[in-house]
């Protein structure tokens, strides 16, 4: 490659490590603009933009399914949720703490790390108190993100190994290695079996 071709790649790159865990609301039509005419993604990007009209991007980290997942779900609960799904999501996660303090590996003492500010957070939004706004900004602190998106990593490996018998299969016969591997590490990327097990 040219010498402008490596200044223009570093450019990219130091670019995409300043942007936001979770951008502002854009017009889908910016999106296509971002995309070269011949660009094989840009037709997709066209049908989407029919439909919707705005799209908020994500940091692509590893994290950033999880990020988004986490994200787009209390945000719709603060914006059209009732109180009564608002109280279930609550109570929901309390489940699924209970959940995780039955495996051995999982004690207190680190689970209430990565548990504790969603649980925060979900206490506000029942209270009303969360505004999109403040949610935004919690996703955008990279440690408080961070700690969302690993108690969401743990959610997967409950469901994992909970059905390990159904799931093994999908991951080359030994959950608990896909689990090692796969979901706990931070940055790695969700694959469909992580999609379907949140």
């Amino acid at each position: 490659p040219s010498d402008e071709a490596i200044l223009e790649q570093l450019q990219e790159i130091k670019s995409a490590d300043q942007a936001p865990l979770i951008a502002p609301i854009r017009e889908t039509v910016i999106l296509c603009q971002e995309f070269d005419e011949h660009n094989h993604q840009r037709g997709q990007i066209n049908t989407v933009s029919e439909t919707l009209s705005h799209y908020r991007a994500v940091k692509r980290d590893g994290n950033c399914f999880l990020r988004a997942f986490g994200f787009q779900c209390m945000h719709q609960l603060i914006t059209v949720g009732s109180p009564e799904e608002k109280a279930h999501f609550r109570d929901r996660l309390a489940k699924i703490y209970a959940t995780l303090l039955t495996f051995p590996d999982m004690s207190p003492m680190i689970l209430d790390d990565f548990y504790e500010p969603l649980r925060d957070m979900a206490d506000a939004i029942v209270a009303g108190t969360l505004t999109a706004d403040d949610l935004l900004q919690k996703f955008n602190d990279p440690m408080e993100s961070d700690f969302l998106v690993m108690f969401l990593r743990l959610v997967i490996v409950a469901h994992l190994r909970t059905n390990h018998e159904f799931y093994a299969p999908f991951c080359g016969g030994s959950v608990e290695a896909f689990c090692t591997t796969d979901v706990q590490p931070m940055g790695r990327e969700c694959d469909q079996v992580q999609i379907i097990a949140l």
